[in-house]
């Protein structure tokens, strides 16, 4: 049986996109999303809307766009002169890996606080893929006993090697301006065609309403509309259920891949 994760990036972004995430979860095929904390209003935000979505949400770490929450002269290696991130994430090359932890637990505390359980971390634009970023990433996941998203299969050989339970396949073609039923059905045939007994699958996407405060924080817009009509379509339920698709959230990976190095969250 072939089990598919869909996760919705960029929860708490803006309240279009916020409330786009949960209508594609209550009402389309969409079964979890990561949440940003390093965004204007994702305080208020997360608070109104997180307990539309109970025990779907994961946790979005940054490291580029938004304003870091811990101070400044903490991770001097994080932040730009204006004290926000970098925007652009050839700039974490040299990173301190001591500084992303103490980040990225801070971001973790501020989910925990507003009564989010994450149930699995990814990063925002991907930066885990840089090597030192991993190797926090990696540290982050082992002190929390949590999944995480691989997003390369080697990627995902490491994080299964070190008894971090993540999916089995990463699909992140879902994006841009050429999106519709069929393009989503497409990705999964490669999948489908491999499965085995416990093969499990995430596809990205980044469903939602465009609005003007988007326009200032992404360059992702108009596109997230169209995803969420895609991902709400009676249709697309139908056919992934006719192709012997299960949808499944990350809780699927709390249950096949039980979890080895179970610690509590520790400063860095």
């Amino acid at each position: 049986m072939l089990q598919v994760i869909i996760n919705a990036d960029d929860f708490g972004l803006t309240d279009g996109v916020t409330s786009g995430i949960v209508h594609a979860i209550q009402q389309g095929v969409v079964t979890s999303t990561t949440a940003m904390a390093c965004v204007p209003g994702a305080a208020d935000r997360l608070r109104r809307y997180a307990p539309q979505i109970p025990q779907r949400i994961g946790a979005h770490l940054q490291l580029t766009t938004g304003r870091p929450l811990s101070h400044p002269s903490l991770i001097p290696t994080l932040c730009a002169a204006n004290g926000n991130f970098h925007e652009s994430k050839s700039s974490l090359a040299k990173a301190s890996i001591r500084e992303i932890l103490i980040e990225w637990h801070a971001q973790y505390q501020f989910l925990l606080n507003l009564g989010i359980q994450p149930t699995h971390i990814d990063t925002h634009h991907h930066v885990h893929k840089l090597p030192n970023v991993f190797e926090a990433f990696c540290e982050m996941t082992n002190r929390l006993s949590i999944p995480a998203r691989a997003v390369t299969p080697a990627m995902r050989l490491s994080l299964q090697q070190a008894c971090v339970p993540c999916p089995d396949q990463m699909i992140l073609a879902f994006y841009g301006d050429a999106l519709d039923i069929d393009t989503f059905l497409s990705l999964t045939k490669g999948p489908l065609q491999s499965v085995s007994e416990s093969t499990v699958v995430e596809i990205m996407c980044h469903p939602g309403y465009s609005c003007a405060s988007l326009l200032k924080l992404s360059k992702y817009t108009h596109q997230r509309d169209r995803e969420l009509a895609i991902l709400c379509s009676p249709q697309l339920s139908q056919q992934l259920s006719s192709h012997g698709i299960t949808l499944s959230s990350y809780e699927v990976l709390h249950n096949i891949r039980p979890l080895t190095n179970a610690s509590h969250i520790q400063s860095a």
